[in-house]
């Protein structure tokens, strides 16, 4: 953003941070600004500060030392420490200074006194007056130069509290946003560290007069040698100012300059001031509100997402729509779009986008509340998907007007049709990469802009018909929807580590599918999760167990020429996979199903039980889910191969030659998992998938009962 010159004024003068803190005037925090961030981190700016001023002060004080008796030693001979540039803005309609840049240094410098003033007391130091430099009047009710007028409306109490030794009452106050949080600790912070440095203990130690010159030298050093470039700018429109100092994408953060521009364009002029104060509060609350959820460190991250997010549900084609592009320059694609959106000669963007901000933020901290929830398709959404998953669909479904109600029911509705789709097309096709899961995002936020909870299922199956009909490049003869496909389920196999989550995913939702046909208990999700290191959390997880496990039988067994995979594709098939409980799963390891299939029964996964015939023989008494899983699903136990002789070709190695022959023999297999037991699971499976995420049977892509 440019500044136009010819309605700018400018000029600038060397201040010592005792002139600039006595400013007869004052300074004032405006609407644009940020909070105070500095923080009491070792190598945060505010120790960093001290440090370095501290370090030219102990040059100086070696050199020159410094006597408290003699009143005419002001420390002319110690050299400068600069603290560079601050910018303050003024207009001639306003005849408050605002601080354009530097507030951070200057709220810090404020500190610095008040703190003076503590250790001053405990010392006895009368020649010392630190409270010149940062407040006018007396202590019980200051008017404190540095006015934080807008941005840091509230804090004066919270600084009356930390002048006034009350510490009990200053960290209730803390408590009631950022920039109090961090004038709490900083405060405390700068003491410990002058009490540090100059080895005044933690307790008041009286009058010592080596520590008390020390300490008063440094105080002088810092309000006569320790100077700033003020520089003074005077212009009627206070944002351009602020930004042209400001975007260059070092110093602030995009959501902060978005502040700036949206709040610029208020019509300050038909706006009373304790509305516009009002706004900016509100704002302010909303930013630290979404920074407290994402927690110490995903704060700023969460922001950010917040306008991204927004961004790709309410306003951009999928062209525009790379979210670690938006990341930096959210900000003005915001502005770019609202200014698209009104007549030229409306300048007030800003107005229409703060309504948005405080609509879609709330929505935005109920996703993610709700991502945090155990329930079948949040958990869908932590574990089998990246969380934001949520968060573009379910900000493109809300409209401004929306009631609670009508937001909690679309959340719901969003998230329960999105694990829909997600898993009937992974179902179908396991290589389905994210790659294309963000067209398949693209599409469903197209068409759920406007839409009611009521079309959501219409426009899903849309999405998920168009998707699925890739697989096969072609749709279904007679205008049947693909939706759930046999053909393409049939084969449907395990692709290994990366597909873990997802297939304990579905069988575990057909785990708990059954358990509620048969009144059993069912399995808490959180169990479901991939652990990638053992430890304690690890016992107990529900793991992946391959009913044909790595044994040379079940390789002859399922041995094929001209398929030389063939065992490996059988083992990793959706029907030859099933559930056990860590510890179980580890003991069994690689044996056979004969030798497995009894020690499936002794635990509690119904999805293994029922492969075995003990289960059948003492069956749950809820007759009528029994009559489902069997005769509806086809659900059953499977009975060990019995004895059979098997001819294979294996390579050996000629003895005289040494070369690699192949060479005819028949091993005799037993107790195997049979290939038609594979077959009638993957059928089984399906059917269960089907009821569960909703596919009408009527599709006669559905395979035969038997």
């Amino acid at each position: 953003m440019s500044i136009d010159h010819k309605e700018v004024k400018t000029d600038s003068d060397k201040r010592t941070v005792g002139q600039v803190l006595r400013d007869k005037v004052g300074y004032h925090v405006d609407f644009y600004q940020r909070e105070y961030t500095w923080g009491k981190e070792e190598d945060g700016p505010l120790l960093q500060l001290l440090e370095d001023i501290y370090e030219k002060f102990k040059k100086e004080h070696k050199k020159y030392g410094y006597d408290s008796e003699n009143d005419e030693m002001e420390l002319d001979e110690y050299a400068w420490y600069f603290l560079n540039t601050i910018v303050i803005h003024s207009s001639g309609t306003d005849p408050r200074q605002y601080v354009a840049d530097g507030q951070q240094r200057m709220t810090t410098l404020m500190l610095i006194m008040m703190v003076f003033k503590r250790i001053k007391e405990e010392l006895d130091l009368k020649r010392i007056e630190p409270e010149r430099y940062y407040a006018r009047g007396d202590d019980k009710d200051p008017s404190f130069v540095i006015s934080h007028e807008i941005f840091h409306e509230g804090t004066k109490d919270l600084l009356s509290a930390l002048i006034a030794g009350k510490k009990r009452e200053a960290e209730e106050k803390s408590k009631e946003g950022d920039t109090k949080t961090r004038i709490y600790e900083n405060f405390y912070a700068i003491e410990k560290w002058l009490r540090d440095k100059f080895k005044l203990g933690e307790r008041k130690v009286g009058y010592d007069k080596e520590k008390a010159d020390k300490l008063l030298a440094f105080f002088l050093y810092v309000i006569k040698r320790v100077a700033l470039i003020e520089m003074r700018i005077s212009t009627e429109d206070v944002s351009p100012v602020f930004l042209g100092i400001n975007d260059r994408g070092v110093r602030l953060e995009p959501y902060e300059i978005l502040k700036a521009q949206v709040f610029g364009s208020f019509n300050r002029r038909k706006m009373p001031e304790a509305q516009f104060r009002d706004c900016v509060l509100e704002w302010d609350e909303i930013i630290s509100e979404l920074k407290k959820i994402g927690g110490k460190k995903e704060g700023e991250e969460t922001v950010v997402d917040f306008f991204v997010r927004y961004l790709q549900a309410r306003h951009l084609g999928k062209q525009e729509a790379e979210a670690e592009i938006l990341k930096k320059r959210y900000h003005k694609v915001i502005e770019r779009k609202y200014r698209e959106s009104l007549n030229d000669d409306e300048k007030f963007w800003g107005t229409t986008f703060f309504e948005q901000f405080k609509c879609y933020s709330k929505v935005f901290m109920r996703i993610l509340e709700y991502e945090k929830e155990d329930k079948y398709h949040g958990y869908f959404c932590k574990v089998v998907f990246a969380p934001r998953v949520l968060r573009v669909p379910v900000l493109a479904a809300v409209e401004l007007d929306d009631k609670d109600d009508i937001v909690k029911e679309k959340i719901e509705s969003v998230s329960k049709e999105l694990d829909r789709l997600y898993t009937l097309i992974r179902l179908q096709n396991p290589k389905f990469e994210n790659r294309s899961w963000n067209e398949v995002m693209f599409d469903v936020v197209k068409g759920i802009r406007g839409s009611t909870p009521s079309d959501y299922r219409e426009h899903f199956n849309k999405v998920l018909d168009k998707h699925i009909s890739r697989i096969s490049g072609k749709k279904e003869k007679d205008g049947i929807p693909i939706l759930f496909n046999w053909r393409y389920c049939q084969e449907r196999k395990n692709e290994g580590r990366a597909d873990d989550v997802f297939i304990k995913y579905v069988l575990g939702r057909v785990e708990n599918h059954l358990a509620s046909k048969l009144g059993e208990k069912q399995i808490e999700y959180s169990r479901f999760r991939l652990q990638k290191k053992k430890g304690p959390s690890f016992k107990g997880t529900v793991q992946l167990e391959h009913i044909l496990g790595n044994h040379e039988q079940n390789e002859y067994y399922y041995y094929r020429e001209a398929v030389p995979d063939y065992f490996k594709r059988s083992r990793e098939k959706l029907g030859a996979l099933t559930l056990l409980t860590q510890p179980l799963n580890s003991s069994l390891k690689d044996g056979l199903y004969s030798e497995k299939v009894e020690n499936y029964f002794t635990q509690g996964i119904i999805i293994s039980k029922i492969l075995s015939e003990r289960f059948w023989k003492n069956p749950p008494t809820a007759k009528r889910g029994m009559y489902d899983i069997k005769e509806k699903y086809g659900l059953d136990y499977v009975k060990p191969t019995e004895e059979e002789e098997k001819e294979v070709t294996r390579e050996i190695r000629d003895p005289d030659t040494g070369k690699t022959i192949s060479k005819e023999e028949i091993v005799k297999v037993k107790g195997i998992f049979p290939e038609d037991g594979i077959e009638a699971r993957q059928k089984a499976l399906f059917r269960i998938c089907a009821e569960i995420w909703e596919v009408p049977e009527e599709n006669p892509l559905f395979p035969p009962r038997t």
